[in-house]
């Protein structure tokens, strides 16, 4: 079927969140079920004024009790994604094949455009599956060089209904296609398998004081955390290297660990660093 033929009936559960109801909590909204072409039809026309929140906004989903909370979500019929760097042209054509809807968003402007994107699912979801659908598209979308707000990942997120200042042009794109199989996208993309947890060291040594602190060195390589590994590698080949130890010693406590955590690929980086600490620990000596 030419993409220009497909036709969307699929109804689309929405909570509207008045104005009013933004400044309670919980926030309490009205149900919704509308064609997708609706939803399209009233995106198409913001407001105008100087709040975004004038006309209210809405959450994607149904919910238990019309609370929006995204304990309460019961399902949701499409996935929302927020852009802060990139324009609606760009997002639309990334969403090609896909039955979409791109717009501009209240803070959007020509030197900083912003927009939301909409993207009907073929069935309903439920939270877990739509968190984990969302996560892949985040990736995908980072690796297309349209990275999305990570913040704007919730299910049960509150959107505003379109408005824009008043002059201020509104890009607004609909992409026709298909809509968005989720269990086939998570199938194509199995989560990793975890990572064996790194084993403790036990380095040895005939001096029990210098054992332990080549053990208590390796643990704190170890248990760095993923922006300090390199760091705490430095710190403690450096330290070591006051000690009765040669190069070799140092690297068979250090380098294991190191490479345990910061994965193989840094391994000639553990080296390197190791080598150096230790011959600037020499030179002040």
């Amino acid at each position: 079927m030419p993409e220009e033929a497909i036709v969307t009936d699929r109804e689309l559960d929405v909570l509207y969140i008045s104005p009013a109801a933004f400044r309670r909590a919980p926030q309490v909204g009205v149900p919704r079920s509308t064609p997708w072409e609706s939803f399209s039809a009233c995106l198409s026309a913001p407001s105008t004024g100087d709040d975004k929140g004038a006309v209210g906004g809405y959450a994607l989903g149904r919910y238990r009790e019309n609370i929006r909370r995204k304990g309460n979500l019961v399902t949701i019929g499409a996935v929302s994604l927020d852009f802060d760097e990139s324009a609606a042209d760009d997002v639309a054509s990334a969403f090609a094949g896909h039955e979409s809807i791109v717009h501009e968003t209240f803070s959007s402007s020509d030197d900083a455009p912003r927009c939301r994107a909409f993207v009907l699912l073929a069935e309903p979801i439920e939270a877990v599956t739509y968190e984990r659908l969302h996560a892949i598209m985040r990736a995908k979308l980072r690796r297309a060089g349209l990275p999305p707000d990570e913040g704007a990942k919730d299910c049960s997120r509150l959107c505003y209904a379109p408005v824009r200042r008043p002059g201020a042009n509104y890009a607004f794109r609909v992409v026709k296609g298909e809509p968005l199989d989720a269990a086939a996208v998570i199938r194509a993309n199995p989560p990793p398998a975890p990572r064996p947890a790194p084993r403790l060291p036990d380095p040895k040594h005939g001096d029990r004081y210098v054992a332990g602190a080549l053990r208590r060195a390796a643990e704190a390589v170890l248990r760095a955390s993923p922006g300090e590994r390199h760091g705490a590698l430095c710190r403690e080949s450096f330290a070591l290297a006051r000690l009765a130890l040669d190069e070799p010693e140092i690297r068979g406590a250090l380098l294991e660990p190191f490479v345990s955590v910061a994965g193989e690929g840094r391994r000639r980086e553990g080296l390197r660093t190791i080598g150096d600490c230790v011959r600037a620990r020499r030179g002040l000596q």
